[in-house]
C-alpha cells in the first residue's frame, strides 16, 4: 500500500519508464517502509496524543470507579460545590473533574463528545437541549409508565396508548421505558437500587434529567457554547429542582439509576453507574458524604 501512494506521487504529472519506477522501488524497498513506518508512528504520536489522553481517563474509571477527580487549581465555595455534585456521578463516569466548571477533556474532545451524544454543535442548541432537560426531559412520560408498570400486562399497552395515544412520539418513549423497566427491574432490586415496585413514584426519574442538565452545561462550557455565567446558571437550576424533589443524596441517586436503566436499558456500564453510586455515597472524600444535599 505504501509503494502504490509512493508509485502514484511521484508519478503525478510526470512521464516516466515504468520500468525504471518499478527497478527503483524494488532497490529502494527497506528505506521506503522505514520512511512510512516512521510517518506512521509520527501521526500517532503528535496527532492522537490529546485523544488518547481522554481515552486514557475515561478506560482508568472503567477499570477502577473508585477514585474521586478533584481539579487540584478549582477553588468553588462549599455551595458551589454542593451544586456541581449533583453532576458527580456522571463526572465520575466520564472521568471528568468533580469540583470544578471544567470537566479535565479538552475543547477539541468536548466538541465532538456532544456533537456525536447530543447533537449540539452551536450555543443556540446548547439553550435548547439544556431547556427540554429541565422543562421536559425524560421524566415527562413517567406518570404513564409508573401507571402501566403497576398495572397487570395485559393492560399496560391500552394505558399508554389512552394516555398518549395522540402523540406517537410520547407513546413511542413510554413504551420504551416500560420494557426497560421491566426487563430489568430484576437488576435494580439484585442491586438494592429499589425492590418495592410502589416506591418506584418516590423515586420517579427526574433526577436522570436534573443530573445531565448539570454535567451537559459543563460541557458545553468546556466546548465555548456558554459562557461562566450561563453555565453556573443551569448548575444552580439543576440543584434547586433537585433540592424541591429530593430529601438526600442517597434518593436522588437511585432515581438518576432507576432513570438511566428505563432510558438505555440493559448494559455492563449499569453494573458501574451502581458502583460509582454506591463509592460517592460511602468514600470520606466524596462531596455527598462532606455535604448534605440540603
Amino acid at each position: 500500500l505504501a509503494c502504490q501512494l509512493f508509485y502514484r506521487l511521484f508519478l503525478n504529472g510526470t512521464q516516466v519508464n515504468i520500468t525504471i519506477m518499478n527497478e527503483f522501488l524494488e532497490n529502494n524497498f527497506v528505506y521506503i517502509a522505514i520512511a512510512c513506518i516512521a510517518v506512521s508512528y509520527a501521526y500517532r504520536y503528535f496527532y492522537m496524543s490529546n485523544k488518547s489522553k481522554d481515552v486514557q481517563r475515561t478506560n482508568s474509571l472503567a477499570r477502577n470507579p473508585n477514585q474521586i477527580r478533584l481539579n487540584r487549581d478549582a477553588k468553588p465555595t462549599p455551595e458551589q460545590y454542593r451544586n456541581i455534585a449533583v453532576g458527580a456521578i456522571l463526572s465520575e463516569q466520564q472521568g471528568a473533574y468533580i469540583n470544578s466548571l471544567e470537566t479535565g477533556y479538552s475543547k477539541e474532545n468536548r466538541i465532538e463528545y456532544i456533537a456525536e451524544w447530543w447533537g449540539v454543535e452551536s450555543t443556540e442548541q446548547a439553550h435548547d437541549m439544556l431547556a427540554y432537560l429541565r422543562d421536559t426531559g425524560h421524566r415527562c412520560v413517567f406518570d404513564v409508565v409508573n401507571e402501566a408498570f403497576l398495572a397487570p400486562t395485559e393492560k399496560q399497552e391500552s394505558i399508554i396508548k389512552d394516555k398518549l395515544g395522540n402523540d406517537a412520539e410520547l407513546a413511542s418513549m413510554a413504551a420504551s421505558q416500560l420494557k426497560n423497566l421491566s426487563d430489568y427491574w430484576s437488576f435494580l432490586s439484585f442491586n438494592k437500587v429499589i425492590s418495592n415496585k410502589k416506591d418506584l413514584a418516590k423515586y420517579s426519574i427526574a433526577a436522570w434529567d436534573y443530573g445531565r442538565i448539570n454535567f451537559l452545561a459543563r460541557e458545553c462550557f468546556d466546548a465555548g457554547y456558554l459562557t461562566e455565567e450561563e453555565t453556573w446558571g443551569y448548575i444552580d437550576t439543576a440543584y434547586k429542582l433537585v433540592a424541591q424533589n429530593y430529601d438526600n443524596w442517597e434518593t436522588y441517586a437511585k432515581s438518576v439509576i432507576i432513570g438511566r436503566v428505563m432510558w438505555k436499558g440493559g448494559g455492563s456500564d449499569n453494573s458501574n453507574m451502581i458502583g460509582i453510586m454506591n463509592y460517592l455515597l460511602q468514600a470520606s472524600n466524596s462531596p455527598w458524604v462532606t455535604m448534605k444535599l440540603k
